[in-house]
């Protein structure tokens, strides 16, 4: 007997398969897929009916439409042009390492994990549930005002900086009460964040700093 969430699924892939209005590529088959063409059709990533993960992947620099990714499966994108929206629902997982995401925001539900670490992001971030955004890099400010690393409690305004990649980001922020977004150092600078505690750590107590006479 299939599951609320599988008959959900099977449903839709029959309806979009089905009618000329709603031509829709569905992947739901537990695989891995590596894509390196255009698509011209939105694209739904579902578990397979067993509860296993799909896994697509953007290879090639290509143009596609929107992609809304279910259950705990997961999407890589590290090229390409995204005309359209990147949704999650349940406990997908969606990584932008790459490409150009600039028309349609980012949608997050349930509990979501989206994570950046590259490419050039030029739109919003609507977050909701206990959906988490994890984003890699250097330099942030939110509404202007420079931020520290860690998690947020910013629910909305501009999030500026440099991505891990070389990229960079500017996205409007609309986080809902238990929504996340945790801003994540490059690995420069954490290094310089962990010898800097090393250093406090090894200080003995009471010492001071002194300066010699002139």
């Amino acid at each position: 007997m299939l599951g609320l969430k599988h008959y959900r699924s099977v449903f839709l892939v029959l309806i979009l398969l089905t009618s000329p209005l709603f031509a829709t590529i569905v992947l739901n088959d537990g695989r891995p897929h590596e894509i390196d063409h255009d698509i011209s059709e939105p694209l739904r990533i579902y578990d397979s009916p067993s509860g296993q993960p799909t896994t697509v992947k953007i290879i090639a620099d290509i143009t596609f439409r929107d992609v809304n990714v279910y259950g705990s499966s997961r999407f890589y994108m590290t090229a390409g042009t995204i005309h359209g929206a990147l949704a999650q629902f349940d406990s997908s997982y969606i990584e932008v390492s790459g490409g150009k995401v600039d028309e349609d925001p980012f949608w997050l539900t349930d509990n979501a994990l989206l994570v950046i670490t590259g490419g050039y992001i030029d739109e919003s971030f609507r977050a909701h549930d206990n959906s988490q955004i994890h984003v890699h890099g250097a330099g942030f400010t939110i509404g202007g005002l420079p931020v520290g690393y860690g998690l947020q409690s910013a629910r909305e305004g501009t999030l500026r900086g440099a991505l891990l990649n070389g990229g960079a980001i500017k996205s409007t922020l609309s986080f809902s009460e238990n929504a996340a977004l945790t801003l994540i150092p490059e690995p420069s600078a954490l290094a310089l964040l962990a010898l800097a505690a090393l250093r406090r750590r090894r200080r003995p107590p009471g010492t001071l700093s002194m300066s010699s006479p002139a």
